[in-house]
C-alpha cells in the first residue's frame, strides 16, 4: 500500500508499471517531469555509480557513505539473534512470497526466501 500512496497517488507513479531487470536490481526512469529511481537497497553499493551517471546523466567521484546500520546500534546483538532464528508459518510466507512487491522485484530471491525463512 505504502508504494500506491506515497508513489501513485502523490507523483501518478505505479511502480509495477516499470520493467525491472534483477541482475541490475535497479531502474532509472526519467521524462520532462520526474527523474525516478527504484533501487533494493541491498543492491545499492554495486549499482551506486551507474545509477548517479543514469540518473544525472554525470560520473561523480563521491562514494556512498554508508550510515545507521544495525550492527553499530545498541541492539546489534538482539538484531542478530532475531534475525537468525525468527521463522515464518507456511500459510504466512505463502502469503508474503505471492505478494506483488516480491513477485515484481525479489523473484529471483523466492527460493532462497522460502528456505531461509520458513519454518
Amino acid at each position: 500500500e505504502w508504494f500506491h500512496r506515497e508513489l501513485n497517488e502523490v507523483f501518478g507513479l505505479n511502480i509495477f508499471d516499470f520493467d525491472f531487470d534483477s541482475k541490475k536490481g535497479y531502474f532509472v526512469k526519467k521524462n520532462k517531469k520526474l527523474n525516478f529511481c527504484f533501487v533494493r537497497l541491498e543492491n545499492l553499493q554495486d549499482c551506486y555509480s551507474k545509477i548517479i551517471k543514469e540518473m544525472f546523466d554525470k560520473t561523480i567521484e563521491t562514494p556512498l557513505i554508508t550510515k545507521n546500520l544495525a550492527s553499530e546500534k545498541f541492539y546489534s546483538k538482539e538484531y542478530q539473534t532475531i534475525k537468525n532464528n525468527l521463522k515464518i508459518d507456511n500459510d504466512d510466507m505463502k502469503i508474503i512470497l505471492s505478494s506483488d512487491f516480491i513477485q515484481k522485484f525479489y523473484f529471483d530471491y523466492i527460493e532462497e526466501m522460502r528456505i531461509r525463512w520458513s519454518k
